[in-house]
């Protein structure tokens, strides 16, 4: 379908790409420039003229990046009621892309060996930052956006296998700022520490963590688990709490400053249509710390509690906070590794 590069791995090992001495990261970003290069994203970026951005004084430490042509370039969203909505092929899905805009294809040898269930890594032709790619798992077969063991297995494969200190991988699930009902997860490559990878962290529960101070964030720790797969199914247990009471929601991989790998789970309100105004989108590295602004004169303005005045709105209420709280607990409990 796609004439792209096609790298092998074993799914036995998380290293194997390292031990056949391939480099993720300079494999995506090389194609990326390629990409780049013939003209498939919808607005240029250059690392010869960087996206002006500054830290925002305050306890969080926002990162803030302008980028005003993203927000009137990008591909527009579909709108959704639910968060479980099926997959619509008459809507915009990455099975329509061209070739170019694939970076690689991703080949499991000790899995399936059949074409169409390949995961994809692409370009994001509306790039929040330099090279914003997506992970596509088995894009030929269409998946809606919701977060499955499988590509939850595959999105913290490319974490422990990106060597890039500041890689973030996120999803966001619909009615959280995502804008399509195809499956697919960010991939960043931030060039700065964000509050995410040095936030606080309080026991909760068996392997969860918490953090209240922005918004409510559950925090799981990989480096307590003895296999990759083991770590993904106890965190796709937390997620689907989630999916069964219907709560929109991120879900952010990143590298802390000592490289363990957490993944960032934040419930969140419905997302209800956009405001003229708004400096920034609350999704997925928006709650954990970093901002792409859209707008560039509250770039030159903003401040701390612009932002956690932006964001507040979207936290849960009590009662289904506790009830979701209640139910990740037990969760995590009963959880048999």
């Amino acid at each position: 379908m796609f004439n792209c590069q096609r790298i092998v791995f074993s799914s036995k090992t998380v290293d194997s790409m390292k031990n056949i001495g391939v480099s993720l990261d300079s494999t995506i970003k090389s194609q990326w420039d390629r990409a780049n290069e013939e003209n498939m994203f919808r607005f240029k970026l250059s690392s010869e003229t960087p996206l002006p951005s500054k830290r925002i004084p305050g306890k969080f430490g926002f990162y803030a990046e302008l980028n005003p042509l993203r927000a009137s370039k990008r591909r527009q969203p579909f709108h959704y009621n639910d968060i479980d909505a099926e997959f619509d092929s008459s809507n915009f899905n990455f099975k329509c892309i061209s070739s170019k805009e694939v970076l690689l294809s991703l080949h499991d040898e000790d899995g399936s060996s059949k074409e169409e269930e390949e995961d994809y890594i692409i370009i994001n032709n509306g790039p929040i930052n330099l090279n914003h790619s997506m992970y596509v798992p088995q894009l030929r077969k269409g998946h809606n956006q919701v977060i499955t063991s499988y590509s939850l297995l595959g999105a913290l494969r490319l974490m422990h296998l990106i060597e890039d200190k500041g890689v973030l991988i996120g999803f966001n699930s619909l009615l959280a700022r995502v804008l399509h009902c195809s499956i697919y997860f960010n991939i960043f490559f931030c060039p700065v520490e964000i509050y995410a990878q040095t936030m606080t962290l309080q026991d909760f529960a068996p392997r969860v963590y918490v953090n209240h101070e922005l918004i409510p964030h559950f925090v799981v720790a990989c480096s307590e688990f003895t296999d990759l797969k083991a770590c993904s199914e106890f965190i796709f247990a937390i997620i689907k709490c989630l999916q069964i009471l219907k709560i929109p929601h991120s879900v952010l991989a990143v590298k802390t400053t000592s490289g363990a790998i957490h993944v960032i789970i934040t419930p969140k309100t419905a997302y209800c249509g956009s405001k003229a105004n708004a400096a920034f989108n609350v999704a997925v590295i928006e709650v954990c710390g970093y901002l792409p602004v859209i707008n560039s004169e509250r770039f030159e303005s903003i401040t701390e509690d612009f932002v956690v005045g932006h964001i507040s709105p979207y936290k849960l209420d009590d009662a289904t906070f506790a009830t979701l709280s209640e139910r990740i607990k037990a969760v995590a409990e009963s959880f048999t590794l």
